[in-house]
């Protein structure tokens, strides 16, 4: 590793190894009303990590990109060096267009990609693959196949 006297990471390849070696599944502080499973809401793994990215010379932002009925989230992590990645996020496809569905569907995009980035597991996942087919009780469903979660009426 190539590091200077305070030993912090200097390049986003470092930085990103050291991280994923102090990184860990976020807490599950969520219940899904629909299911009953657990899941990491956005505001408490950005709590988690904010630390631990930081020590690391990291940070990040997130893009919502919105296409032909779809929105996908693009983190992009910034090392102190300048050096950036960019992960792009599942892409989720929206039939039914309402505020709360946006917000919710937008969350659910950076909370999915910002995870991804990191490489870190975010739900009870056996439990959400037994309820990705189920209906919503809110109206919609979420199918996930490939990269790509869709939401459906």
């Amino acid at each position: 590793m190539t590091t200077g006297k305070d030993s912090s990471p200097k390049t986003l390849a470092e930085a990103l190894v050291n991280l994923r070696g102090e990184l860990q599944n976020p807490s599950r502080d969520a219940v899904n009303p629909w299911y009953g499973s657990k899941y990491a809401k956005l505001e408490g793994i950005i709590t988690e990590v904010r630390q631990l990215l930081f020590d690391n010379k990291l940070t990040f932002i997130q893009n919502i990109v919105s296409e032909n009925n779809t929105i996908m989230a693009q983190t992009i992590l910034i090392h102190a060096s300048g050096e950036e990645r960019t992960i792009d996020g599942p892409r989720v496809v929206i039939e039914k267009f309402t505020p709360q569905t946006v917000g919710a569907v937008t969350t659910y995009a950076k909370r999915y990609s910002l995870l991804a980035a990191l490489g870190v597991e975010p739900d009870e996942a056996r439990k959400l693959l037994d309820h990705a087919v189920q209906p919503y009780r809110a109206g919609f469903r979420i199918v996930v196949f490939d990269r790509t979660a869709r939401l459906q009426n």
